[in-house]
Order: structure tokens, then C-alpha cells, then sequence
């Protein structure tokens, strides 16, 4: 309960600080996370990267700095839980694609918070989630059991001790071209308060620790 009572004090927060859902940019995240990785150089962790592990390839991670974790039985994965990873392994980088909306709420910031030991000071995760106020995305897999707002984002980030560098939504469709069906998308939109991007991102990055 402590734990919840505080997500909801950062949820608050969150809404202060970058508004309602239309308030948020709408981004190319991968273009995101691309930049950071060839920028940053070091090591990646993808979780939840899935059988072809198609992050690799699309980022273009070098064999030596690519490292996946995923339970899948199918799948051949350098890791198939956090239990598995080497206590003195640390990442630049993390990968979350479309993963945290399948696990539910208290067991998700116990493994964030593991998670997060991994994870070299100045070093980020990278999260991406279905947008729950867009019409159908969410609601179209049985195995989603936790609808992560971006306030939800961002309260798992400061529970875990991230700064949030950005929130932002995207969309694998663009907005219609014709302007009676642009009107009528936002029309629709702004009557029932809902958004048309289908997914939403958030880079967090970990405070690096000052103290000796």
C-alpha cells in the first residue's frame, strides 16, 4: 500500500509537469533508442526481445554488446530471467518493448527495481507500452493485465530512482490526409477523451550516484 500511495503522489506529479495525453509529443521512438545506442555505445540488455529478436537487427547492435532475456521455451536467449544475469554484469542500455503491460502491477516494480541493479549510473531504460486511451490498442490481447498510463511510466521510473528524460506517444499509422476524416478523428478525440496514437514511450535514465 506505501508503495501504491506513492505511485499515485508521482502520477500527480507527472500531470504537472508534462499535462494530459494530447500534450505529449508524437515521436519516431525507435529513432530514439537507435540514436541513443550508436551514441552511447556499450552494452544492451532486451528484455522481453522475443524468438527473432528483431531489436538486434534494427538497431544494429554489434554481437558483442547485444545481450537478450525472454521466458519464452522456443527461443534461444542469453538470459531467461534477471536471476540469470552475472551479479556484476551491468547495461547502458535496456530495451522494453510492448513487455510490462503483461505483468501485473506490485510484481512489476519488484522486477523493475532488480532490474534496475543492472543498470550502469547515466544508463537508461527504454519503454515502450499500449496507449489505454486509445480506442481498441490495449484491449486487443488477453495477455495484457496492467494498462500503463504515461503518469504510470513515469511514476515506475522515480520508484525506481530514474530522472524521466521523456515521455511521448507514437503511432504506426499516420493520421488521415483527407481533412473532413482529420476533423472527424479529432472530433471524435476530443468528445471521448480518448487519443488516436496507439503507444506510448518513456526514457528513463539512471541518476548517477555522486556519493563516495
Amino acid at each position: 500500500m506505501k508503495l501504491y500511495n506513492q505511485h499515485v503522489k508521482w502520477r500527480g506529479e507527472c500531470g504537472q509537469k508534462f499535462g494530459a495525453i494530447r500534450d505529449l509529443p508524437v515521436v519516431s521512438p525507435h529513432a530514439i533508442a537507435s540514436e541513443l545506442i550508436s551514441s552511447k555505445g556499450g552494452y544492451v540488455l532486451d528484455f522481453g526481445c522475443g524468438v527473432h529478436k528483431v531489436n538486434k537487427d534494427g538497431y544494429r547492435i554489434p554481437d558483442e554488446h547485444y545481450f537478450s532475456l525472454d521466458t519464452d521455451p522456443d527461443g534461444d536467449f542469453d538470459y531467461n530471467s534477471l536471476d540469470d544475469i552475472p551479479g556484476n554484469k551491468q547495461f547502458d542500455f535496456v530495451i522494453m518493448n510492448q513487455v510490462i503491460e503483461h505483468i501485473p502491477f506490485d510484481d512489476c516494480m519488484k522486477m523493475m527495481t532488480h532490474l534496475s541493479e543492472f543498470v550502469n549510473g547515466g544508463g537508461y531504460i527504454f519503454i515502450t507500452v499500449p496507449n489505454v486511451q486509445h480506442p481498441v490498442r490495449y484491449w486487443g490481447d488477453l495477455d495484457h493485465v496492467t494498462p500503463w498510463t504515461f503518469e504510470d511510466i513515469y511514476g515506475l521510473f522515480k520508484n525506481i530512482g530514474f530522472e524521466v528524460e521523456q515521455l511521448a506517444r507514437f503511432n504506426k499509422h499516420s493520421l488521415p490526409l483527407n481533412p473532413i476524416k482529420r476533423l472527424l478523428v479529432k472530433t471524435v478525440c476530443d468528445v471521448f477523451r480518448v487519443d488516436w496514437c496507439d503507444s506510448i514511450m518513456g526514457l528513463g535514465k539512471k541518476v548517477v550516484d555522486t556519493k563516495y
